[in-house]
């Protein structure tokens, strides 16, 4: 339990990151939310407004710890959240790529499932 601990204060701090990154370098009205569900293991950071006539809603990041482990389910990002879990501390084999088909996650260097 303490390993769970650990990654629920390492994703919400990762994603609070991100959050301050884009609010201090974002010149729009979309909104960057973060959402830490600890008690249901779901982790999100969201983009929502407009950007001009255009609606934008959509989850920058979205996380869920499942049977012990980190599942990536979705990353927009250049890098990739999962490369900061990693400088952050967690074990490769912890975090599951979910946005890859099965059949293909065990060419990553990260968990299959």
């Amino acid at each position: 339990m303490e390993k769970i601990e650990r990654y629920r204060a390492v994703i919400c701090d990762l994603l609070k990151e991100y959050q301050d990154f884009l609010v201090e370098h974002t010149r729009t009205d979309v909104d960057t939310d973060v959402i830490c569900d600890d008690l249901n293991g779901q982790y999100m950071v969201m983009r929502v407004g407009w950007r001009g006539e255009r609606r934008v809603h959509r989850p920058l990041f979205y996380l869920r710890l499942k049977n012990g482990k980190i599942w990536v389910e979705e990353d927009w990002t250049k890098e990739g959240i999962a490369h900061e879990l990693v400088l952050a501390g967690v074990p490769h084999e912890d975090i599951v790529l979910a946005f890859n088909p099965p059949l293909v996650r065990h060419l990553t260097e990260f968990a299959v499932a």
